[in-house]
């Protein structure tokens, strides 16, 4: 019994409620931000949670639900329990943990986690409302909104917005993945995207973001947007060929010249690598392609290369790179391998 007391205090569920509303101390700021970087799985579980929460916002405002009354009853009703009585099914003894309600929180808002992602799952496919888009590997969409706005959807990502909403409050979501948003810009009902906890509203633009599992990256090729964490408060401006990068465990938001010449090139295959390292070209040719490249050696990662291609094959963009950088490339049962030239 006391090993699962400890499984489920390692997640820190009432401070991850508690960071909805912005209410945590340094300290508890500190505390979460340890357990975030402790694993990824960590970070796999409270961006669902986040996402729940964001999703019950949703549709608590179509219901006219009060969530944050919801959590606030929760954690009193957590505060009050002082006794906590655990059964031993092996020995029948009754175990009594006086002042000790970690455990009862943790098992509740577990079993909460679990009860409102089945709730939403039911919600979502009860209401015909909710539009969800999804992508498969090696697959792209191209999708066009109500408002006219259109939204390119990278391979493997998913975007969830409400048809009859939409007109009124041009929300999206994007749940995973990476997409690039063409906004056609409504002074009066803004553009919004919400991934995790950021919020990007649009100030008439076409802008790129990409979740990874460390960080989120917005991309602005065009126009203006307005990035913030939930609220409007405090948001950040960017403005073409800027760019903002998320740190999930940090939570930090840094903004920065877009330095990357090929941000939206998973989409059209058009790259252009101007004294770029070997490593960088190979990691973006990877996501682009959605093959797998090796490097045969640490030399290689350092190479540079200066190249343009439009909508190249594979083949023929690795025929360029080997050429120019006097190196070898063969393809092995669909892995490409870069080696160095035998002398």
């Amino acid at each position: 019994m006391q090993m699962m007391e400890n499984n489920f205090d390692s997640t820190p569920y009432e401070l991850i409620v508690n960071s909805f509303s912005n209410s945590l101390s340094p300290g508890e700021m500190q505390e979460l931000d340890a357990w975030l970087a402790l694993s990824a799985e960590n970070v796999k579980l409270y961006n669902e949670i986040v996402a729940i929460n964001h999703d019950l916002d949703s549709l608590a405002h179509q219901n006219r639900l009060n969530t944050d009354e919801s959590w606030v009853r929760f954690k009193k009703l957590s505060e009050d329990r002082k006794v906590v009585t655990l059964t031993n099914h092996n020995n029948g003894n009754l175990y009594s943990a006086k002042h000790n309600h970690t455990f009862w929180i943790a098992s509740i808002a577990a079993t909460l986690v679990v009860a409102l992602s089945i709730v939403l799952v039911m919600w979502r496919s009860r209401n015909n409302d909710i539009t969800i888009l999804q992508t498969k590997v090696n697959q792209h969409l191209k999708i066009v909104l109500p408002d006219g706005s259109k939204v390119q959807l990278n391979s493997n990502s998913e975007v969830s917005y409400s048809k009859k909403a939409f007109s009124l409050s041009r929300e999206l979501k994007l749940v995973k993945g990476e997409a690039l948003f063409e906004v056609i810009h409504n002074e009066k009902y803004p553009f919004v995207v919400y991934s995790g906890v950021l919020k990007i509203r649009d100030i008439g633009t076409i802008f790129n973001i990409r979740n990874g599992k460390l960080a989120t990256v917005v991309s602005v090729i065009s126009g203006e947007v307005a990035l913030s964490e939930k609220t409007d408060k405090d948001s950040i401006k960017l403005m073409a060929n800027q760019e903002a990068i998320y740190n999930v465990f940090s939570k930090n938001i840094q903004v920065v010249p877009q330095k990357d010449l090929n941000t939206t090139s998973w989409l059209d295959k058009k790259f252009r690598f101007i004294k770029c390292p070997l490593e960088k070209v190979v990691e973006q040719l990877q996501n682009a392609y959605e093959i797998r490249i090796c490097l045969s050696d640490k030399d290689l990662e350092n190479k540079e290369l200066t190249a343009s291609f439009n909508n190249e094959s594979i083949e023929d963009a690795l025929k360029v790179i080997s050429g120019s950088l006097n190196i070898d490339f063969e393809n092995k049962n669909g892995i490409y391998y870069l080696t160095s030239k035998k002398i």
